[in-house]
């Protein structure tokens, strides 16, 4: 069905190969982690390979053993997806629901529920609702939680409250201001977010599935289908992107964008595809399926937006805003609907991968690139995590490697739209 199987495979290969023979020093973060990314990637290929099941589920174990080491051991990080503990609570749980660990092996959750609860009043009291370091990484987690753990209903509960008493509500409309983004040239204007990374689309996905869930439809309701139509009229006009990154008010529209999960015109159509799949509203659905249609038409990474250097041979490759979390959304809108369009830009953006691989064999495969924080200098380095490194990359792999296969991972990135 996808082109290139056996090279797929082959580059599989390798990149197991890589966490086998290379074990990195460590953070506490789910997201840029080698141990959660390699405990995650193993635990996937235990699902996907049968004859070496056993071996990648115990090496799956062992390195959530080491992940969660790592959080014990570091003092200050914030309580998220991106921070400290919740990672490896997100990711413990993970594995029970997919059957690598016992049910019970849950309970021991129940020992950081005081410090998440305390972070989830302290997020909400401060306004923070980010997808990777707020409510919504927090409202990630407690989703996760939610078929094993009653408790976290009410914590869901909690963090739509928030939402909803954050929430800036006018003529029927609602959005969510930008605390997060830093910008000294506007910093005294009140700024919209339009990433999924942080800002509205991952409250909107959050919210949908909140409401699928049953969690206080009556308020999570009416701010998804009035954020969706804030969204939807943030639309750019004459410009070959759809959204800008930013709703800056009083600032003419910045028609700057790119394809990729964090920010641009993909994000914001998985944020449609979650409300209409949550609500129910075809009419979202088209409005998506129209978005990324158009968004096909960007074949090349530099119309994209997704950072190369094509006369080194290096294309970034990861899920965050790499060719992989192109070709990963590409391939879920074909889940979803059917249409043959996004089968072929899903395809074209895994042979882009494939084609990157087979160029760079000399140089190590995959790299991503870094601005260097002082110098403000890009240059490129291999990168083993699940955000933009190897892992998710590989992950990536394993969805078009069988149609079959789980890929139950997505949930953490609010991917799961077919």
């Amino acid at each position: 069905m996808w082109s290139s199987p056996e090279l797929q495979q082959n580059i599989l290969q390798t990149l197991i190969a890589k966490f086998e023979k290379h074990p990195l020093p460590t953070t506490p973060y789910l997201f840029s982690n080698y141990h959660a990314a390699q405990s995650l990637l193993f635990a996937y290929m235990s699902l996907f390979d049968a004859s070496q099941a056993e071996k990648f589920a115990q090496g799956a174990v062992e390195a959530l053993e080491h992940f969660m080491e790592a959080n014990s051991s570091i003092n200050q990080a914030e309580v998220a997806m991106a921070g400290k503990y919740l990672g490896a609570a997100w990711l413990l749980q993970h594995l029970v629901n997919i059957d690598i660990l016992d049910a019970e092996d849950a309970d021991m959750l129940v020992d950081l529920d005081d410090m998440i609860e305390a972070s989830v009043a302290q997020n909400g009291q401060q306004g923070n609702y980010d997808t990777l370091y707020g409510l919504v990484s927090q409202g990630i987690y407690y989703l996760e939680r939610l078929p094993h753990e009653s408790s976290a209903r009410g914590k869901l509960e909690q963090i739509v409250t928030y939402l909803d008493q954050m929430a800036i509500k006018a003529n029927g409309l609602v959005c969510w201001q930008d605390h997060f983004t830093i910008d000294e040239k506007h910093q005294d204007k009140v700024r919209y977010n339009l990433g999924l990374a942080h800002g509205i689309p991952g409250i909107i996905s959050f919210l949908s599935k909140a409401y699928q869930n049953e969690i206080l439809p009556d308020i999570s309701k009416p701010l998804v289908m009035q954020g969706v139509e804030w969204l939807i009229q943030q639309e750019l006009k004459d410009y070959p992107r759809h959204f800008p990154f930013s709703v800056i008010e009083g600032v003419e529209d910045d028609p700057q964008g790119r394809l990729a999960w964090c920010y641009g015109d993909l994000c914001v159509v998985v944020a449609l595809m979650h409300a209409a799949k949550g609500l129910n509203r075809d009419q979202w659905k088209q409005k998506a399926v129209e978005i990324a249609r158009e968004t096909t038409q960007q074949t090349t990474p530099y119309e994209a937006g997704v950072h190369c250097r094509l006369d080194e041979h290096l294309l970034d490759a990861g899920l965050c805003h790499g060719g992989g979390g192109v070709a990963h959304i590409y391939h879920k809108l074909y889940q979803a609907t059917g249409e043959s369009v996004f089968h072929q830009a899903a395809d074209h953006w895994l042979q882009l991968l494939v084609k990157e691989y087979q160029e760079d064999e000399a140089q190590g495969h995959y790299k991503r690139m870094k601005v260097h924080p002082d110098t403000k200098a890009q240059y490129w380095e291999e990168d083993y995590s699940f955000l933009e490194g190897y892992a998710g990359i590989a992950l990536v792999l394993l969805g078009f490697l069988d149609q079959e296969t789980n890929t139950d991972w997505e949930r953490a990135l609010l991917l799961d739209i077919a």
